[in-house]
């Protein structure tokens, strides 16, 4: 179990380099995306060039993904009260999960909702603050998942979804382009974000940053959900 746990939590941070992060347009420029855009996707070394006007179908991957996108709840210090929330993404019918280190960073106790509102202790697998991943462990058989998709393929123009739990809110779908990839801004481990003054010496600049950049809307509370293509398959962790 122990070797299982390993080799799901390794593949878990090969396969999603891309962390995926929202981005606001601060030149208060509008991007009207209704006609003569096109999306790039490529497999191999084929490029396929798909438009964007009307043709590309939101319903079918976000029906695909939505039942394994769950709600994350974290108590602290034996509080009985939910001191933060977050999101998860199930990435095996036995119940691992994957999410964002600090979601769950320094919490005593951590609660997973599914979407069909059954609740779930969860047990907390690993974690590595340097690429903000973590993994998590319910007890539960049988549970939908969303498949891995491949980061490296994903292309800047592509649609993509952000699927999560922003404010709390049931299961919360928005859409956005593939804006920048490979973008790094300083955010993990940065002094007062979600590094204790703990383990914030021992870390120093060791973490990794690769973020696929959207302008997907993502607000408090999609943290740790899924960044899905249009096939439904998983790119990044919100």
């Amino acid at each position: 179990m122990n070797k299982l746990r390993a080799t799901i939590l390794s593949l878990l941070f090969i396969l999603l380099q891309g962390v995926a992060i929202g981005y606001t347009n601060r030149q208060g420029v509008t991007y009207d995306r209704s006609a003569g855009d096109t999306l790039a996707s490529s497999t191999g070394n084929t490029l396929t060039i798909k438009s964007s006007n009307g043709n590309v179908d939101f319903v079918t991957a976000s029906k695909m993904v939505m039942p394994a996108v769950v709600h994350i709840k974290i108590q602290f210090d034996e509080s009985s009260e939910y001191g933060a929330s977050g999101s998860g993404v199930i990435i095996s019918p036995d119940g691992f999960i994957a999410t964002n280190n600090h979601v769950v960073e320094n919490a005593s106790a951590i609660d997973v909702t599914l979407p069909d509102k059954r609740t779930f202790s969860a047990k907390l697998i690993g974690r590595d603050p340097n690429t903000d991943l973590a993994l998590l462990k319910i007890e539960a058989n049988n549970l939908p998942i969303v498949k891995f998709g491949n980061s490296n393929n994903v292309q800047i123009g592509e649609w993509v979804l952000a699927v999560g739990f922003p404010l709390s809110l049931n299961t919360t779908v928005t859409a956005g382009i593939v804006s920048a990839k490979a973008r790094s801004i300083g955010i993990i481990n940065r002094p007062g974000g979600n590094a204790t003054p703990t383990n914030a010496a021992y870390q120093g600049n060791m973490a990794v940053e690769s973020f696929i950049q959207t302008d997907a809307a993502i607000n408090s509370g999609n943290s740790g959900g899924a960044l899905v293509n249009t096939s439904g398959e998983l790119i990044g962790i919100n």
